[in-house]
């Protein structure tokens, strides 16, 4: 046999160990970045002061590095790009990693026929700053989601690379 885990997110009930996962390291279904409670194979949870997604990653190296002589399945699901996003989401680094205008947006991408202006839903991309229209909303989200693309990529490479599989 093998061992199955779980680490980030995990939008769906029941819980991980319930469809059979031996190990879970998950988030609290609230979206948060800092100050995230996660849950673990033990009935208690913790709180991880620190950007998240840094605590998930350390978890999936320390996970890999433990498996290199036993099969596993991992259903690795780190939690980036996921709203909210932005300063004060991200680590300050990659806040301004990318110019608005260094990030083609497609042109079918910027028609929302179907929705109208709301207040209140760009609100809930960034509360801190939430985008004015459209056009700001575009700008603000193709930034920071390739922000979170690159930081998603260079976080599963880095912990993927210290994985190394018996000769």
């Amino acid at each position: 046999g093998y061992e199955t885990a779980l680490i980030g997110k995990w939008h769906i009930s029941p819980q991980p160990q319930l469809v059979g996962f031996d190990k879970a390291i998950y988030p609290h279904f609230r979206h948060k970045y800092y100050g995230q409670t996660y849950y673990n194979e033990n009935p208690d949870s913790i709180v991880v002061d620190k950007f998240g997604p840094y605590y998930e990653s350390r978890q999936l190296e320390n996970y890999l590095s433990e498996k290199k002589e036993s099969p596993f399945f991992l259903f690795y699901n780190i939690s980036p790009p996921h709203q909210p996003i932005g300063k004060g989401h991200i680590p300050d680094q990659y806040v301004n990693m990318y110019h608005p205008d260094s990030v083609l947006i497609r042109e079918n991408a910027r028609k929302m026929p179907d929705k109208e202006y709301d207040p209140d839903w760009l609100k809930s991309v960034n509360p801190d700053n939430s985008p004015k229209d459209w056009q700001d909303f575009y700008e603000f989200w193709y930034k920071v989601y390739t922000t979170s693309d690159f930081f998603w990529d260079w976080y599963s490479g880095r912990s993927i690379d210290k994985f190394k599989l018996p000769e």
